[in-house]
């Protein structure tokens, strides 16, 4: 038995091995016309086996670019899209720059040590303490989110302190907003309005009509038409009995 993983890695398994074996078959042609329409069949194979992706842009240059993958960059032939190199496809990507100074106030993040010198470098005051009072504020209810509230004179210390003494909002900013409210506002259940509907029909549900005769019978009064009419029919047949 031949099994797959005895045979040659496949380059884009995306396609298959079927593909793959096309493609080692084009490279032994040696007839140019006759390689050419062998390999814009392949390429034909290759889009309708993701229809779904002929809208993307460049489509026909990444099948042509990916035959090339697969055929090692041995096919003779001319492409209508620059052939790409094969150093290229063996490069790895830069590598990315991570933050690994540590934060004074790591619970905060370091966006707001970013806004904060942000906020440092502006010269208009009234921008700058604009800014200056969103971050308080933003630390502020972070605070209260987490069950904390800290007055302002310790937000205006911890702005202070990040800042390395750079920024002075204590007079310039004013009083932050007020964590009563703040808090007020996210406890305070919301309308269901489902739910209320559902309530009122439970506590006032809605009468039954008779669809013969027309009359409003209430949910209450069902057993006592039952019981007015069993009398009835008793008096009735003590009648007739006498």
């Amino acid at each position: 038995m031949d099994y797959n993983t005895s045979r040659k890695k496949l380059a884009c398994p995306e396609y298959g091995r079927n593909i793959q074996l096309l493609v080692d078959y084009a490279k032994t042609i040696k007839d140019p016309e006759e390689l050419d329409r062998t390999v814009k069949a392949i390429i034909q194979i290759m889009g309708s086996m993701n229809p779904q992706l002929r809208d993307i842009p460049d489509f026909k240059h990444k099948l042509w670019d990916h035959l090339n993958i697969m055929a090692d960059y041995e096919l003779n032939i001319q492409s209508p899209y620059p052939t790409p190199e094969k150093e290229d496809l063996d490069t790895k990507p830069a590598r990315l720059e991570y933050n690994d100074g540590e934060l004074l106030y790591p619970e905060y993040g370091r966006i707001i040590e970013k806004l904060i010198k942000k906020a440092v470098s502006i010269k208009d005051p009234a921008r700058r303490n604009e800014l200056n009072r969103t971050i308080s504020n933003h630390i502020k209810k972070t605070n209260l989110l987490w069950g904390k509230d800290m007055s302002d004179e310790d937000i205006f210390h911890i702005l202070k302190d990040i800042s390395h003494g750079k920024l002075e909002v204590q007079e310039n900013i004013g009083k932050l907003i007020d964590s009563s409210g703040f808090i007020n506002n996210n406890n305070k259940p919301k309308n269901n309005v489902n739910g209320n509907v559902n309530n009122d029909r439970g506590n006032n549900p809605a009468p039954i009509t008779n669809g013969v005769n027309g009359n409003v019978f209430k949910p209450g009064n069902f057993n006592n038409n039952n019981n007015g009419k069993k009398k009835n029919k008793n008096k009735n047949r003590n009648k007739q009995q006498f």
